[in-house]
């Protein structure tokens, strides 16, 4: 086993010893060590853009890029051998005999899927990979009743789309941290059949889903270059096509392309993806409220706005642009309503081919041969870049139109209700494609139906038809009578009575889910047997003994069910948002961070304030609901059939009372001032592998961290100073380590605020870097109350900070990525409020051999260290903070 890597799952162990080899393990930790920091702040910057959105602002093309749109001079990679032609592409997932099916369908290519139409199951996720790994070999066979499947000649290109960057891999964690579900897919099919696919005349190909800024594009990028220089391929020899099925993206097609202007093979018009994202980016704005579904076709003025910029986009940068899905299949023993569905099929895939696609989507093999029909048609070459669609003009009103003819009807909300219940009891059930009245549906249509329910009730919408207004408990009544007949071989009563739960909380909320994949997550990690999620916290009580945390486990729980989603639904929505549980997740990100509890209904809930005005305000009494799984990834000491022993630290406030001079002296308010800046920091950031995890808070006690066994920097400077002179790689690692902890901690908006080498430790077992200490942190915009003060206008929440614009650089080096280290105006840009100045956390080879000297940062001379290291200016964790680190890297360089 790789250090520091652990599998949390007994399932399909054939699979894992096939693909989880120790070598692959190594690759995942190199790539979630190097970039899991980055990926983090991005996601928080996703939360700042939708705050904005929320207050107001409106979406419109970036003024920072305007000269990359403007340069008609850049042009990206030829396509990959095998993707000169792609007019019909079937997609599907990745189960054995649908791999089969798809590679002999006749298409152009397949885009075997790990995400929409993929359940993630691990048996899934590894089965999958294997799949893949014997098609590319010419190895896979199936038999089932009785019929052989075996590939035929010149099988479809194959290219693999992973899961987006919101998603974790909860089964497998690095360094105590679930990795991304994003770099677990894309890394172990590149390892495993990289240089077997250029081999075979071929190359590494991929669709890349859900990205929502530019930034996140050259995330991948710099994935991209790591992972060919990891396993000595050259540069440039992946190709990519984005989604562009996020509303924010719709807005930096060019940039996004630019980023990834040496690997890419072009853009796709993702279509309920899309829909789905222009709701939610604007569920602040009424004005953004959609008709039945079935209405918002490609022709209307937002979607068809979105396609025509697609299309020159691409054209004008010489990469393809890729249709949509066709999700139509063919209807057995109803010729007449098959000839409609059909028809229904050639008019798509011709308006597509007329407006300039290079080619089309299709679910289904029998499909093919309509969609080769008309593309054979009307292209006449391998594609369409000749089409440049000069006469377009999208501006960003098109882009955000909501002049959508149609209404919402009866049969439209029972659709949605229907729709989205029979596909994610599917998906809980191992199923991520199922097909539903003839259409081919996948979990762009649950999260579309799910949404849009939400918005119907959050803006008390009316359907045209009964005009009756749709309310929680109007969606209530439907999902009742609806659930008990969509019950299948595929949908079972348990997984239906699960997502009905869920819907019902969902449009009660004051804000839809994100992702109902993230949301339903917890239940296949459950069943998958993941450790830390297996058994159900029901609290945890600080024993007798100094730093002895006790965890009791819920006895009813076996490991089989996950826990409940809520109690039964209340009619008000302020309450019910308010009484509503989440799934237990593996990481949290919001912010601030609310942790929720299972229904145990002795158990009072633990919820943090952004901004604790006192010592003990929270409702915990000495035994409390605890966070879920706060001690996750956490070693017990010892365990029972219903307990686990930990061991912790709880720091409280020392007051200290002194009589000087005939006066009490005291040291209270200095104390409670640390004290609850201490708290804030914990309360508010996520886990990350460089802070000290928080485990909760005792009343009248103090808050609980982990008990980590180490010493401080300074310790291991002054005993190791001879052993470990010159120790160039430990000097880079500690350096790096140090950074992506500060760059977390400054995404949050807040700093150190005392960064010394006393308070950073070194543990014993894997020489992780720990921030600690956080007693003098402070934020720019944070507002903190002494218990002494007046609380009668308590404190405002500061807004999330990581704003995902960069700013133009003085210096070489990588392009920067966001980190939110000091608030305010940024330099030169007062027109971007709240910008954050920008850390530098990238190119980490970590002593990869044949790595490219291009784009490496050099540590300055005076760190006494040469090497590729994550650069940061001083400016980028603020003036303060950055002379502080600057003195505390130099210290350790020169006594090394």
């Amino acid at each position: 086993m790789v250090e520091g890597v652990q599998i949390h799952s007994q399932q399909a162990k054939e699979a894992q010893q096939q693909i989880l080899t120790e070598d692959a393990l190594k690759f995942l930790a190199a790539l979630h060590r190097t970039f899991e920091s980055t990926r983090q702040n991005l996601l928080v910057a996703r939360e700042t853009i939708q705050q904005r959105l929320d207050a107001g602002q409106q979406l419109d093309f970036p003024a920072e890029t305007a000269h990359i749109r403007a340069d008609p001079s850049w042009i990206c990679a030829p396509p990959g051998p095998g993707l000169e032609d792609r007019r019909v592409e079937i997609t599907g997932p990745t189960d054995r005999k649908m791999v089969i099916n798809a590679l002999n369908s006749g298409t152009k290519t397949f885009m075997a899927d790990f995400e929409d139409a993929n359940s993630p199951t691990f048996a899934n996720m590894l089965n999958g990979q294997v799949n893949l790994r014997d098609a590319i070999r010419r190895q896979i066979d199936f038999e089932s009743g009785g019929k052989a499947y075996k590939l035929k000649e010149n099988p479809a290109v194959l290219i693999v789309r992973p899961r987006g960057w919101h998603l974790d891999e909860p089964r497998v964690t690095v360094d105590n941290a679930p990795m991304s579900a994003s770099l677990f897919d894309f890394a172990l099919y590149f390892f495993h059949n990289a240089h077997e696919l250029v081999r075979r005349g071929s190359g590494p190909y991929f669709y890349l889903p859900k990205m929502e800024h530019y930034l996140e594009a050259r995330l991948w990028n710099d994935v991209f270059n790591f992972s060919q220089s990891y396993i000595g391929m050259p540069h440039g020899t992946i190709r990519a096509t984005v989604l562009i099925e996020t509303l924010p993206a719709a807005f930096q097609m060019e940039e996004i392309l630019f980023e990834l202007r040496t690997h890419s093979a072009g853009l796709n018009c993702g279509r309920w993806d899309y829909i789905f994202s222009f709701i939610k980016r604007r569920r602040a704005d009424r004005s953004a409220v959609l008709p039945d579904r079935k209405d918002v076709t490609m022709e209307v003025g937002f979607m068809d706005a979105y396609v025509r910029l697609l299309i020159q986009t691409c054209h004008k940068r010489r990469v393809a642009a890729m249709g949509g899905m066709s999700a139509q299949i063919p209807i057995k023993n109803d010729p007449k309503a098959n000839e409609i569905a059909m028809n229904k099929v050639r008019a798509d895939k011709l308006r597509e081919v007329t407006n300039g696609h290079d080619g089309t989507w299709i679910a289904h093999p029998l499909i093919n041969d309509i969609a080769m029909e008309i593309f054979n048609k009307y292209m006449l070459g391998p594609n369409q870049y000749h089409i440049r669609r000069e006469d377009v003009k999208v501006a960003a009103a098109d882009l955000l139109n909501t002049k959508v003819p149609g209404q919402i009807t009866v049969e439209g909300v029972r659709s949605n209700v229907a729709t989205s219940l029979a596909y994610s009891a599917a998906w809980l059930g191992g199923n991520g494609c199922i097909p539903l009245n003839w259409l081919m549906e996948d979990a762009a249509t649950a999260e579309i139906t799910r949404i849009q329910l939400w918005q119907w009730v959050k803006y008390g919408m009316r359907t045209a038809d009964s005009g009756e207004v749709i309310t929680a408990a109007y969606v209530d009544r439907l999902v009742d009578e609806i659930a008990p007949t969509l019950k299948s071989a595929v949908i079972t009563e348990e997984n239906l009575d699960i997502v009905s739960r869920y819907l019902k909380a969902q449009v009660r909320r004051e804000w839809p889910s994100e992702f109902l994949t993230s949301d339903l997550m917890g239940y296949l990690a459950v069943r998958d047997g993941s450790e830390g999620m297996s058994r159900q916290i029901k609290r945890i009580t600080l024993t007798s003994k100094k730093n002895w945390w006790m965890v009791e486990l819920d006895e009813e729980e076996d490991g089989a069910n996950p826990p409940p989603l809520s109690s039964a639904p209340s009619e008000d929505p302020h309450t019910a948002n308010e009484s509503h549980h989440r799934t237990p997740r593996m990481i949290h990100r919001q912010t601030p961070r609310t942790y929720e509890t299972t229904s145990h209904s002795s158990a009072p809930i633990y919820t943090p304030p952004s901004n604790p005005s006192t010592i003990f305000s929270f409702p915990t009494p000495t035994s409390y609901s605890a966070p879920p799984n706060p001690t996750q990834h956490l070693a017990p000491v010892a365990a029972g059939s219903a307990s686990e022993l930990f061991k912790c630290v709880v720091k409280k406030p020392n007051v200290v009372q002194l009589e000087i001079n005939g006066e009490m002296q005291s040291n209270a308010k200095d104390v409670t001032t640390q004290f609850l800046a201490e708290l804030r920091v914990y309360t508010t950031l996520a886990r990350h592998r460089n802070i000290t995890a928080f485990l909760g808070c005792l009343e009248n006690v103090g808050m609980v961290l982990e008990y980590l066994e180490g010493r401080t920097l300074y310790d291991v400077i002054r005993e190791e100073a001879d052993t470990l002179r010159g120790a160039r790689a430990k000097k880079v690692d500690y350096h790096n380590q140090l950074l992506d902890g500060l760059t977390h901690l400054h995404s949050y908006g807040l700093s150190h605020g005392d960064l010394s080498l006393l308070n950073i430790l070194v543990t014993f077992s894997s020489d992780t870097i720990k921030l600690f200490d956080f007693g003098r942190s402070v934020s720019a915009d944070s507002v903190y109350a002494s218990p002494d003060d007046d609380l009668a206008a308590p404190p405002v929440s500061p807004p999330a900070s990581a704003v995902p614009h960069e700013l133009a650089l003085r210096d070489e080096g990588p392009a920067p990525y966001p980190c939110a280290a000091r608030r305010g105006p940024a330099q030169g840009r007062a027109d971007i409020p709240g910008h954050a100045p920008v850390l530098r956390p990238r190119d980490i080879a970590r002593g990869v051999p044949g790595r490219a000297a291009r784009g490496r940062v050099q540590l300055r001379d005076d760190l006494g260290v040469s090497g590729p290291v994550r650069a940061g200016r001083r400016e980028a964790v603020g003036p303060a903070e950055g002379q502080a680190a600057e003195r505390l890297l130099g210290r350790l360089a020169g006594v090394w």
